[in-house]
């Protein structure tokens, strides 16, 4: 019996196979494998033939010169890089704020919004004095202090803003150290990532200063295993890093299919300040008020109100809340909240817990009533806070 011809693979050509598209983003961290999340996704669904190309020395780039790409996504990449691209004729995105006139289109993270959103919640926080600390020679750190000043300036406060020849680690921290010794206390610092913002906090343990009492340190990308173990844990701004790859592409695609986009740079808003213990300050040290404190966080599953907290406390609920208003600038009922939507919004971000769930540990009975004070203090609905935090 003659056995059956092998069915010869069928040769896709180069438009069914999709286009060729070089993906150049750093993957060491996680902002750089969150966009890189993003464009995959994208790229798959259209068939895209991606290259990764992590490295952008004189080497790797003389092993590339010649190579077509119909287009290419770059994030913290060297401009030797994309002057080669583009006198090759690949159409360039690129996924930051870095090197705009090399490329045909961009999306980022709107670095206005940084600085206002990082000024409001120090300030809210208590602080009246300001500094930044960012990365020398970063185009992008220079762009986010300048605008973290500016937003600041209302304060009548001198906005102190420090460049750091080191991004990460701790190694050489004698002249990082030296500038925070010098800063007025207390401080509110703006890092310019949660790499720099855990390097402010060790220049800060060594000169023994106290977080977040003398010093608050807000970072930058909520890398949120990075931040939930630094000693305190670190507060930072959360950024949508997976849908500007996500965006990136779909520009991408615009611009090879012969729509380019209308803008062709497109900036998008930070999604939220996750707050921990590196900016939770309390402004005084009034020692009733630090026992309501206690309590209320001790009791915050359960549907407390004032009237509870100053029975508990043997003191006059007039009292009580002018003490605590006077301390904090917050009511208790404020307070309250603010601390029920932060762990709401920790569990929305790192579990699947459903909001039933999440509203019986947030003092709610009922998850109608617990949605309506979630959207009231965010502006948004649990579920999607959820879909805009997962790491898709």
């Amino acid at each position: 019996m003659p056995r059956p011809k092998k069915q010869s693979a069928k040769r896709l050509t180069p438009a069914q196979a999709g286009f060729r598209v070089a993906v150049c983003i750093d993957t060491r961290d996680g902002p750089g494998r969150d966009r890189l999340a993003g464009v995959y996704k994208f790229a798959t669904q259209r068939k895209w033939q991606l290259s990764l190309i992590r490295q952008d020395d004189e080497l790797h780039l003389r092993l590339l010169r010649g190579t077509h790409f119909d287009g290419a996504i770059t994030f913290d990449r060297s401009e030797a890089l994309h002057r080669m691209l583009r006198d090759q004729g690949t159409i360039c995105i690129e996924a930051a704020a870095t090197h705009l006139p090399l490329a045909q289109g961009a999306v980022f993270v709107d670095d206005s919004q940084i600085g206002r959103m990082a000024y409001r919640h120090l300030a809210e926080a208590g602080f009246e004095r300001f500094a930044y600390c960012g990365v020398h020679g970063s185009y992008v750190s220079g762009l986010r202090a300048d605008y973290f000043v500016h937003h600041a300036r209302p304060s009548h406060t001198e906005t102190l803003v420090f460049q750091d020849h080191y991004g990460d680690g701790q190694a050489a921290l004698g002249p990082l150290l030296a500038w925070i010794k010098k800063l007025p206390k207390p401080v509110g610092i703006l890092a310019f990532d949660d790499k720099m913002a855990m390097r402010v906090m060790a220049a800060c343990h060594q000169a023994k200063l106290a977080i977040p009492a003398e010093v608050g340190v807000l970072g930058l990308g909520n890398d949120e295993l990075l931040c939930e173990l630094t000693d305190p844990p670190l507060s930072s701004l959360a950024v949508p890093t997976h849908e500007v790859g996500r965006r990136a592409a779909q520009m991408l695609a615009e611009f090879l299919t012969g729509q380019p986009p209308n803008p062709p740079r497109v900036a998008l808003p930070p999604l939220d300040i996750v707050v921990r213990a590196s900016t939770d300050r309390i402004r005084g040290s009034d020692e009733l008020v630090g026992r309501a404190i206690a309590f209320l966080r001790a009791h915050a599953h359960t549907p407390i109100g004032t009237a509870q907290v100053a029975d508990n406390l043997a003191v006059a609920r007039r009292t009580l809340e002018r003490r605590f208003q006077d301390e904090t600038g917050k009511t208790l009922h404020n307070f309250l909240t603010e601390f029920r939507v932060r762990r709401a919004k920790h569990t929305l971000r790192q579990f699947d817990t459903p909001l039933e769930e999440i509203a019986r540990a947030s003092g709610y009975s009922a998850v109608s009533a617990f949605i309506r004070m979630f959207e009231q203090s965010t502006g948004i609905h649990p579920r999607d806070y959820r879909l805009a935090h997962t790491k898709r």
